[in-house]
Order: structure tokens, then sequence, then C-alpha cells
């Protein structure tokens, strides 16, 4: 077999003194009492009055354009699948509607008049009980008093009913 020699690896150092500067030591002093006989508010003037003013690129005329006024293309991309959608959305629901119509029938009436008959019993039934409440003398407590309304609610209700029933056709409608 051959010889085992694995290669030769360095450490890894970072090389930070090539990219800055060195620190100053304690003893180096800083530079002091330098002075400039230069007005630097003078100067500036000077060198704005003396050079020539900055070139203003060219007004550009957008009337001129060859597409000015017209509509861009991603507009009427977006509102062409806005209508597609919309579309879509308006066969969806005739299909929907469509169902529903399908899906009713018109009521026999010999099936009108069970539910005619069914209710006035149960008018009657809830009559008498809001009878026998409301001829007492006083409705003193919670519970006379919740009874009331309600038998006064589930008249309202069963007459509602029995007007809808009055009607020539009844069309019922299965629920989905």
């Amino acid at each position: 077999m051959g010889s085992n020699t694995l290669p030769q690896i360095n450490n890894f150092a970072y090389r930070t003194y090539q990219r800055r500067d060195p620190i100053p030591k304690v003893v180096d002093k800083p530079v002091m009492g330098l002075k400039s006989d230069k007005n630097f508010i003078v100067s500036n003037i000077v060198d704005n009055v003396t050079n020539p003013p900055k070139k203003l690129g060219e007004a550009v005329n957008y009337t001129s354009k060859p597409n000015f006024g017209k509509v861009p293309k991603y507009l009427s991309d977006r509102k062409g699948r806005i209508n597609d959608e919309y579309e879509y959305l308006r066969d969806m629901q005739k299909v929907d509607e469509d169902n529903r119509q399908q899906s009713k029938y018109l009521m026999a009436p010999t099936e009108i008049e069970e539910l005619r008959a069914a209710l006035k019993q149960k008018w009657e039934h809830v009559n008498k009980e809001y009878q026998s409440i409301t001829h007492k003398n006083k409705v003193d407590s919670e519970g006379l008093r919740r009874k009331k309304e309600t038998c006064e609610k589930e008249l309202a209700q069963i007459e509602k009913d029995l007007n809808k029933l009055s009607k020539n056709y009844i069309f019922v409608d299965y629920a989905y």
C-alpha cells in the first residue's frame, strides 16, 4: 500500500493590517496651529459667478410621443380578465337559478287544505292559551308575561302563514 500522508493545513488569519491605517501612538502629537489665509466664502462666490450655469436637459414634449393618449396594454388585459370573471359569475348564477326553477313544484290543492286545517287547529289551541292568560286581572309574574308574549308572536306568525296559503297557486322550493 501507499504512504498515508495528510495535506499540510495552514492556520487561517485575518489580514487586517492591510485594510486599516495604523493607530497613532501615544507619543505622536497632532499637528497644531495650522492656519490658512483662504477666505472660503469669497472663493465660493467667485467660483459661482465665473462658472457658466449648468445646462438643463431638453424639455420633453410628451404629447408628441407615439403612444400618447392610448390605453396601455396591461390595462386592456386586466379589463378583459375582469370582464371574463364577471361573465363566468353570471353564467354560474344563471345555472344556479335554472336549477332552482327546476326544483320548484306546484303544491296540490288537497295538500294546501290539509295545511290550512292544521294551521287553524294550531291557531285555536294557541288562542285558547292566550285567552286564559289575558283574562287574569294581573299578569304579575315574569313567566306569565313571557308566555303571553310568545302566544302573541305565535298567533301573528300563524296568521301570516294562513295569508300565504290563501293564494291560488303555491310553489314549493326544495331546500338545499
